[in-house]
């Protein structure tokens, strides 16, 4: 074959490419994209929200024309193409239902979780998972979640100019006044990230707090962090192998982190585990998100799998309880949805990341490794915005419990109305 007719082929397949993915670009109607690619630069659309979308290499429009959902985040990730407002861009590509799974990517969703529930594997691997996570580096974690707590979990935004700092601190008081934590409780944080809660709940509720923590690097920060706030002497670091192996019980228990990190595969074994630590009139709250649309649960179920935790599940809420909760003698409260402030979360989040990019470029972070969490912060962002996903606060009980319901007895402080979420 001459080089001229390959030249030919070659010109036909990418004109074929660019339209395919001018075609793609135009159905996000809502913005005018600014298209860069190798040859030229063109704006398709003409809605308000103007956005770029730049091709970085050769293979960007390939990638870009043909791929999935997951190729799209894949190719962003490996640096093959950038977007002058990423949360934007890719919370109209999630809103649009561009970024869809191919047929049999969804068929192996369901061989997989029959596959995880047959084999009975244990939640010791999410625990060893979230020990590798958050040994990652102090650093990283410090720059992107709030300065005091680091909670790593969603926040709560009672004003629209609330600083995260200020939403993070509002949502550990929220899960102290729904818990009714007093200085006489023994509050377990199962999981808030760098133990905020528990250190929160020490200092302004004086209560006895015991904190689960799988690594060295995060007991010696909580360790030096409770030292500092003096309330050392109310605080004890426990890890999972000693819980399971000796007897505790706790008046109160919060988890807020670990199922979003390791999905919801483990939840019916953690609960069940911490229910048995539950005072028989004890309360627990739960923080999690589960899905809505299920292509967007298996979009993220994927990029879960492929780059954080290999078993990461994620349910419905309905299914969530009916595999989890319900059989854990355990009844529900009060059950509290927080999409709007999930998305809040995020785009501090992701907004510090690139405030502090070089930064952490210069402590060993690769621009890959930043591309991943870019990537992680603006899928979760736009399931949360477009109500692919639901962020839940839930509130349940042991049996004997019979204290006032938390709706009775405090003021459910107002929400502003959020600009965010899709309300349609």
């Amino acid at each position: 074959m001459s080089k001229e007719i390959v030249t030919q082929s070659q010109t036909k397949q990418k004109d074929q490419s660019q339209k395919e993915l001018r075609t793609r670009l135009s159905h996000l109607n809502e913005c005018s994209i600014e298209w860069h690619s190798e040859q030229s630069t063109e704006v398709v659309g003409e809605g308000s929200m103007k956005m770029s979308l730049n091709e970085l290499t050769e293979h960007s429009l390939e990638i870009l024309a043909k791929g999935d959902g997951l190729d799209w985040i894949a190719s962003y990730i490996q640096g093959h193409w950038n977007s002058s407002d990423l949360l934007q861009f890719i919370k109209q590509m999630v809103k649009k239902d561009e970024l869809k799974l191919k047929s049999t990517s969804l068929w192996r969703r369901s061989v997989f979780q029959l596959y995880k529930h047959w084999m009975h594997q244990s939640a010791t691997q999410a625990f060893d998972f979230l020990k590798v996570h958050h040994d990652l580096s102090d650093r990283f974690f410090e720059v992107f979640l709030d300065q005091h707590y680091l909670l790593y979990g969603t926040a709560l935004y009672l004003h629209p100019q609330a600083s995260l700092d200020q939403a993070a601190q509002s949502q550990l008081q929220r899960v102290c006044e729904k818990l009714s934590v007093i200085p006489t409780d023994h509050l377990f944080d199962a999981g808030s990230g760098w133990g905020g809660l528990g250190l929160y709940a020490a200092k302004y509720y004086g209560a006895k707090v015991t904190i689960l923590s799988q690594s060295l690097q995060h007991q010696k920060f909580i360790q030096a962090k409770a030292y500092l706030m003096n309330v050392q002497h109310l605080v004890t670091l426990i890890d999972r192998e000693t819980l399971i192996k000796e007897t505790h019980s706790f008046n109160k228990i919060a988890l807020l982190t670990p199922m979003n990190l390791v999905g919801h595969l483990y939840a019916k074994e953690l609960i069940e585990q911490l229910s048995k630590t539950l005072d028989p009139r004890g309360l627990m709250l739960i923080q999690t998100l589960t899905q809505i649309d299920e292509g967007f649960g298996a979009l993220i179920e994927s990029f879960m799998q492929r780059y954080f935790f290999d078993s990461y599940t994620l349910y419905s809420l309905p299914m969530f309880f009916q595999k989890a909760v319900n059989h854990s003698g355990l009844k529900l409260l009060h059950l509290e949805t927080m999409d709007e402030h999930v998305a809040r979360t995020f785009i501090d989040w992701y907004q510090r990341l690139q405030d502090n990019r070089n930064r952490l470029v210069d402590t060993g972070l690769t621009p890959t490794f930043l591309r991943l969490y870019d990537a992680y912060i603006a899928l979760f962002y736009a399931g949360a915005c477009t109500r692919k996903l639901q962020g839940t606060q839930i509130l349940l009980a042991k049996n004997n419990y019979q204290g006032n319901d938390w709706l009775l007895s405090h003021a459910k402080s107002g929400y502003f109305p959020s600009p965010l979420i899709n309300n349609h």
